[in-house]
């Protein structure tokens, strides 16, 4: 940036009397409806779309896109940013870093949406920085009805960070269909907004992919590389801050442990060996709105900026993972923490009186050290199979594994086949429902192998291919989050049933046979 542009854009920051870093030096500036409410206002949803279609129109290298339904009946929409305005992804998944950011997964976690409108605004206007090699994409409003209503959760009621295996609403069979066609490398998620509870000064925690669900590779370069990288980066722009509302432990942003399921978005996306970075802001203490957005785009922009000048990096470090993937004949399908590592960090917070636990009236400001566990360990694997066999009659697997981009070939004849099966030998069940399942955990499974008939129609699902773990997850029965345990299969679930004669059971075993077959590697 010139110095004269320098000057000319900090008159303008004093002209409109507001010290956000935002506002653009560009003539047409294209404020958001944040900006010009001095930082006090959300946009609301119409805005939202509208400010990304004027954007599409005035700026080659954004585009905007409708992509799939939502449950409230409004569509969901994709935006690109690609420097040389080049929007078919496809040409560039070998050669570019692609960077998705997902808004308000809870509808009211407002932030986000209106960080993003300024960084796509800023990186079409050039005021970012940034190699032709980095595409950034985003949904600027996941949770529409959500969003239009004012609450967390969807228009019909559902928890949409839960839904990303289960897939019970319609906005989940969009996400899948985007992701696919995106292929990102990194996925933020911007999609929480805390408003009580815990307590500490932080404008802004995160959380990422756990390092052993992601892999050597990947995991370590996320955790080990790219955090401390971004944490730096931001130390040393503290003086840059000065006039901005964010507070000082933003410059420290906080890691939250956190173990994330195939059910959620970020648990799902490390199964297609997509990094992720999940950004909460907490608004308690009464922090005003303007700092939350202005943390969550200072995030956002140094964790782009690092990616960028780690694109080949980041390439390489991806086919290596999933080769490594490609290859492994065990795949761990349960996890807990590991209580022998324990990692410390600082915590910035307020005293409280050891007695009543409350704080204290003065609020004096100190920074703990806390400690906290990191790390996960394998408790169950299974044999990857070279194949599973779903017979066609489970149209709802099916039409998930379709909108999941997964990989099958239907049977052209009827086929009798020695396969191997799993007997579902005990599960126990939520005593309450929770989003109209009741969701099953400790499954455990005994094995056997059986002659089947299978019919034309019915589909080979090989494990050779980029699915394979959303495969593993979702089809083997003892996986937390398997189709199995989210109650797709419950009418095998009958007391009365008699197990057919097969070899290795007896007759007396009357233990449900679960449906999807496998045909293991020899």
């Amino acid at each position: 940036m010139s110095r004269m542009k320098y000057i000319v854009q900090a008159l303008l920051w004093m002209i409109v009397g507001c010290d956000t870093p935002f506002f653009s030096s560009n003539e047409h500036n294209y404020q958001t409806p944040f900006e010009k409410s001095d930082g006090k206002k959300s946009s609301t949803y119409e805005e939202v779309i509208d400010y990304y279609k004027d954007l599409s129109k005035e700026f080659a290298s954004i585009s905007f896109k409708t992509m799939g339904e939502t449950d409230s009946g409004q569509p969901l929409h994709l935006v690109i940013y690609s420097p040389d305005a080049e929007f078919n992804l496809s040409k560039y998944h070998k050669d570019r870093t692609i960077i998705f950011v997902n808004n308000a997964t809870e509808g009211d976690a407002t932030e986000g949406v209106d960080a993003t409108m300024l960084l796509f605004r800023n990186l079409a206007q050039k005021e970012i920085k940034l190699s032709e090699n980095v595409i950034v994409v985003t949904i600027p409003v996941y949770n529409i009805g959500g969003m239009l209503l004012g609450r967390k959760e969807s228009e019909a009621q559902y928890n949409l960070n839960s839904d990303f295996v289960k897939a019970d609403v319609e906005n989940t069979f969009s996400f899948a269909k985007i992701f696919r066609e995106v292929q990102p490398d990194l996925f933020i998620n911007n999609g929480r907004t805390s408003r009580g509870g815990e307590d500490f000064r932080h404008s802004l925690t995160y959380s990422i992919s756990e390092r052993e669900k992601m892999g050597t590779f990947l995991g370590g370069y996320l955790e080990d590389v790219l955090m401390p990288r971004v944490t730096d980066s931001l130390l040393k722009r503290q003086s840059l801050f000065e006039k901005d509302s964010l507070s000082v432990p933003f410059w420290r942003p906080l890691f939250e442990p956190t173990t994330h399921r195939a059910q959620t978005a970020m648990g799902y996306v490390a199964l297609w060996d997509c990094l992720g970075i999940d950004i909460s802001t907490h608004a308690y203490h009464n922090k005003p709105y303007k700092q939350l957005v202005e943390a969550n785009y200072e995030m956002m922009k140094t964790i782009i900026e690092i990616v960028s000048t780690d694109n080949d990096y980041i390439k390489q470090l991806r086919i290596k993972q999933e080769e490594a993937n490609a290859v492994s004949k065990d795949y761990p399908v349960k996890w807990e923490i590991d209580s022998t590592h324990q990692s410390t960090t600082e915590v910035y917070t307020y005293e409280k009186d050891t007695i009543t636990e409350v704080y204290l009236e003065a609020r004096k400001p100190t920074i703990q050290q806390k400690s906290y566990y990191n790390r996960l360990k394998e408790v169950e694997q299974v044999k990857v199979p070279k194949s599973y066999i779903v017979p066609k009659i489970w149209g709802k697997i099916i039409d998930r594994l379709k909108a999941n981009g997964v990989e099958m070939t239907s049977l052209e004849k009827d086929t009798l086949m020695v396969v191997n099966a799993y007997r579902i030998a005990d599960f126990k069940t939520l005593s309450s429902p929770f989003e109209g399942h009741y969701l099953h955990y400790d499954t455990q499974v005994t094995k056997y192998q059986t002659k089947k008939q299978f019919y034309k129609g019915d589909y080979m699902v090989a494990l050779a291919q980029p699915a394979k773990r959303f495969l593993l997850e979702t089809l083997e029965p003892q996986a937390p989050d398997s189709f199995f345990n989210w109650n797709f299969f419950d009418v095998i679930l009958k007391k009365e049933e008699v197990a057919p004669k097969v070899l290795g059971i007896t007759d007396n075993d009357i233990s449900p046979a679960y449906p999807i077959y496998r045909c293991d590697l020899q």
